[in-house]
């Protein structure tokens, strides 16, 4: 088959991460593949490697005619057997699909992390646009839902399909005189950084013989947000316990020198990092949204909490810590359930039966 992935930019999101994951494993699997993005490259840019060929279009606005008359010739060019959309890229996607002359799948990926809040009502848009779209790919069980009862696809035709990893974790996880912990998600509220920052600020209180350290990494997405993280850092007398490092392009590198993973977002779709800690075998603590809950076995390979609980979570901090074999047990258990049930393979195989359902 003939594939693009079609993608906003290459920033380091999860969405993103997942429109390079899978156009790896494409190429791998023998498919011909080719990656557009609409308006800028980014730190994933690098991953491609030149393995698969980047088309970028430069969309400024969303009535960018020129970009648009370069995703039809692309199209033109390529001659995909399918369109795969990602996220907002759909809107152009179906607008492509109804002018252009050659005829293709089109896939819309919904990765919308903020599922627990969406409505009925919401994305008027995709709504109206939706008798073009071919096939539908939700990251979790809610949005599923939400695309049978709002788009005017056939219910048969759109599919939950699992997120999946793709990293190569070489190496020895490092010895440090401290205990990291990091928090792979970009900088936005939706992923609720000060819940995290105030449990963390517990957990030094509290344990006050450890040394402690908090790895903040991803893309600070809106400069109000990440002023408000920094003051709070500051405010809690935090600063040289905690780092803000941007966008990370060595996530391997990253996991392996961190002992635990956590994501403390109010709302989520399925993050690609809760399974790249998996990878990496690190004890997990996660606030239950999205599928975050179903990742970790309901508490069998991580510990779950409640949004928004600084308590809470400053807590399984403390069991962790204070439990390092158990904390061990329940990483190595977290690697083997992410590989057995989150690969790339598994992926290939539900993504081929919905191509061809």
């Amino acid at each position: 088959m003939r594939i693009i992935q079609y993608i906003d930019t290459l920033n380091t999101g999860g969405s993103e991460r997942m429109a390079v994951n899978i156009s790896y494993a494409l190429k791998a699997d023998g498919q011909e593949v080719m990656m557009i993005v609409s308006r800028s490259l980014g730190g994933l840019q690098n991953k491609l490697s030149g393995e698969v060929e980047l088309v970028l279009l430069e969309k400024k606005v969303f009535y960018d005619w020129p970009a648009f008359l370069k995703l039809l010739q692309t199209i033109k060019r390529f001659q995909p057997d399918v369109l795969h959309a990602h996220s907002s890229s759909i809107i152009w996607g179906i607008l492509a699909k109804m002018i252009s002359k050659h005829s293709f799948q089109l896939v819309f990926h919904d990765h919308y992390g903020m599922s627990e809040q969406l409505t009925d009502k919401d994305r008027a848009l995709l709504r109206l646009l939706s008798g073009k779209i071919d096939k539908v790919i939700a990251v979790n069980e809610r949005l599923k839902n939400w695309n049978i009862q709002n788009l005017n696809v056939s219910e048969d035709q759109i599919a939950y399909i699992p997120n999946f990893p793709y990293l190569s974790m070489q190496g020895e996880r490092t010895e440090k005189g401290y205990i990291q912990i990091v928090c792979l998600a970009n900088l936005r509220p939706q992923k609720d950084h000060k819940t995290l920052i105030q449990a963390f600020s517990i957990l030094v209180k509290c344990n006050s013989e450890k040394e402690f350290r908090l790895v903040l990494a991803g893309n600070a997405l809106e400069d109000a947000y990440q002023k408000e993280i920094e003051q709070e850092i500051a405010h809690k007398g935090l600063t040289g316990r905690i780092t803000i490092t941007g966008a990370v392009n060595d996530v391997e590198s990253l996991l392996l020198e961190s002992d635990l993973g956590v994501l403390s977002s109010i709302s989520e779709g399925l993050p690609v990092s809760l399974l790249e800690y998996g990878l990496a075998g690190l004890p997990v603590v996660v606030t239950n949204v999205g599928q975050c809950a179903d990742v970790v076995g309901h508490g069998k390979f991580g510990k779950v909490i409640p949004p928004q609980n600084a308590e809470a979570m400053a807590e399984a901090f403390g069991y962790l810590i204070q439990h390092p074999q158990d904390a061990k047990g329940m990483g190595l258990a977290f690697q083997k359930h992410v590989e057995e049930k989150y690969g790339a393979k598994k992926f290939l195989q539900s993504y081929y039966e919905l191509i061809a359902s």
